[in-house]
């Protein structure tokens, strides 16, 4: 707490007159165009790898980014249901990450032996073990894992009411992204090719480069 105390102290010191003005006008509200679940491990930081401000993503962080698949799990589906209804977001996003410990321990699950709380969660994530299969390769074997578990929480999400409606409607689109904590490069799912590439090769980010949700490298301040 001590820590965070001082980077908040040093934060209100260093802020300049445009940034007091920027924080101020998030006073009025939000209107956040995505909303992302993505991982708590403390290396992702969606704000910096995204060149996003505050007020443009509604985030919601769990281990492994595991969405439990509807009807249960109250607090995923009062998130989905607050973005969609009262936030009006366009896209929902899974973000997963290299190096995720989540898949480490679905994988090996020695590893989470003495976590119950952890192994029952990761339950939810089980059928990843079955799309993997005898990867010989520990590396690959674990990206694959990763990569897979991010398309298993898209079909989870699709579960709840509140986005097969809105997808019914066409009113939002979902994707899949894997970040790697070492490049911090993002990879996208590409539906197309049915595999995850980098964002300067996905088709779709070809087609809405010029008109972006997200506009990269405006940061406030």
């Amino acid at each position: 707490m001590f820590r965070m105390g001082q980077g908040n102290a040093h934060f209100l010191r260093s802020r300049s007159l445009e940034d007091q003005r920027f924080f101020q006008s998030l006073e009025k509200g939000q209107s956040p165009e995505a909303l992302l679940f993505t991982c708590c491990d403390s290396r992702v930081v969606p704000s910096i790898f995204t060149e996003t401000k505050p007020g443009e993503l509604f985030v919601d962080r769990t281990i492994g980014n595991i969405i439990h698949p509807a009807p249960t799990d109250a607090p995923v589906a009062a998130t989905i249901e607050y973005a969609l209804k009262v936030l009006k977001i366009k896209e929902i996003i899974v973000c997963g990450h290299t190096e995720c410990g989540a898949m480490q321990g679905l994988i090996n699950p020695r590893l989470v032996e003495d976590l119950p709380a952890t192994r029952q969660l990761l339950r939810i994530a089980a059928p990843v073990l079955e799309k993997i299969g005898e990867i010989p390769n520990p590396r690959e074997r674990l990206q694959r894992a990763i990569e897979e578990n991010v398309l298993l929480q898209l079909e989870h999400l699709k579960s709840h009411p509140a986005v097969g409606e809105a997808l019914s409607e066409d009113s939002i689109k979902i994707h899949g992204c894997v970040y790697n904590i070492g490049t911090g490069e993002l990879q996208i799912y590409d539906e197309h090719h049915k595999t995850f590439t980098p964002v300067e090769t996905w088709e779709m980010y070809k087609d809405c480069s010029s008109s972006a949700s997200f506009d990269v490298g405006s940061r406030h301040g």
